[in-house]
Parts: C-alpha cells; structure tokens; sequence
C-alpha cells in the first residue's frame, strides 16, 4: 500500500550537508542519475521518525516502541518503505532553480564566528516542489493514521535548518490535514466511521 505526497519548499532549502571533493561550491544539491534535485529516502526517514518519536513522546505513550515497531531497529524491519524525494522538474530547470550563498560557521560555545570559516552554498529556491511516496507493509489503522498526522507536521526538511531555511509544507494528493480522515478511509478503502478524536492531531 502506498502514499503519494508533495512538499512544498516556503523558504530554500538544502539537499546536501557537507562538501563534494572538486567542486568549487563547499556544499552542493543532490542531484539523481537525470540532474533533478533530491532529498534522499533516508534523510526523510529519519525527519518523520522523529517527528513521530516527539509526538508519541508528547502524548505520554512509548515512542521508541512504536517507532522501532514501523521504523525498524536492530531487531525488527520496517513497516516502511521511502522514496527518494525528486523535484518535480527536469535537470534544465533544476538549474535554474539554483541559488547562491555564503555563511561563516559560529562556534555553539563563544557565539562568535571562527576563523577561516567562510563557507559556500547552493540553495533550491522557494516554491519549488517535491514529489515522493511511502509504502506500508502491516500496520493498524490507528497507527498508520498517527504515522500520516505526523508526516502533515514535518515543516523543515535538508541542511543547515538552524539558519532559517528547509521550511516546508507537506500535502497528500493536494490535501492537507483537515482531510486527514478522508485520506485514512480512502487508504483502507472503508467508510466505518473512525473512533479516533481528530481534534487533537490538528494541534
């Protein structure tokens, strides 16, 4: 069973979080085999993981179970199979969706800049949009319900976030969380009506 969805870039973002050797620019996009911008699976992954960690974990439930329950860990395999996520555009218009930065890294401890720390970057432009999907092997109704409200809040995405940019809007075939039950049924093909309140993934 699989989930299309989309996000949408509101402010530009990275795909990248370090260097690429021979470039002149210190930290470069990730592009595919055909020159589109991508984030990769498991950097998604690790977002939604502990988007869904921080909820549970909110809710006075057990987190980590439930995520190692659908995520995996060393003893169990994931319920959950990710794409990686493409822009929507061809290598032609990836390029000119480019933008051009500079930063200074600041040491966490003075607040200060540190010497020679000028660095460059590459940026994808707001508005941009990215398309992915995720499958489900078996999972309960409720949770995969919890696991798609959490995927709605995902709202930063790529490298270097603490700067302000990756902000991010998540829609499911053009929907977004206030159809969060429609989407729910249309998945599990079923009009029973859900005992779950959906008042309090809204928040």
């Amino acid at each position: 069973m699989k989930i299309k969805y989309t996000v949408e870039l509101i402010t530009p973002a990275v795909t990248a979080k370090s260097g690429t050797i021979g470039k002149e620019m210190d930290i470069t996009i990730k592009k595919d085999v055909n020159g589109r911008s991508y984030f990769p699976a498991k950097h998604i992954k690790g977002i939604l993981r502990g988007k869904v960690l921080e909820f549970k974990n909110a809710l006075k439930e057990n987190g980590k179970e439930f995520t190692e329950k659908y995520f995996g860990s060393t003893e169990n395999k994931s319920e959950l199979r990710f794409s990686n996520l493409i822009m929507k555009k061809n290598a032609e218009e990836t390029e000119k969706s480019l933008g051009y930065r500079y930063g200074v890294k600041i040491n966490r401890k003075t607040r200060t800049a540190e010497d020679n720390s000028l660095f460059s970057y590459e940026f994808i432009k707001p508005q941009n949009i990215y398309n992915g999907y995720i499958e489900f092997g078996k999972i309960e109704k409720e949770d995969f319900k919890f696991i798609i409200a959490s995927l709605f809040h995902v709202n930063k995405i790529g490298g270097l976030k603490s700067r302000g940019i990756g902000k991010v809007k998540v829609r499911i075939d053009d929907k977004e969380i206030n159809d969060l039950d429609n989407i729910v049924n249309e998945f599990y093909k079923k009009d029973a009506p859900y005992e779950l309140n959906n008042e309090k993934y809204k928040k």
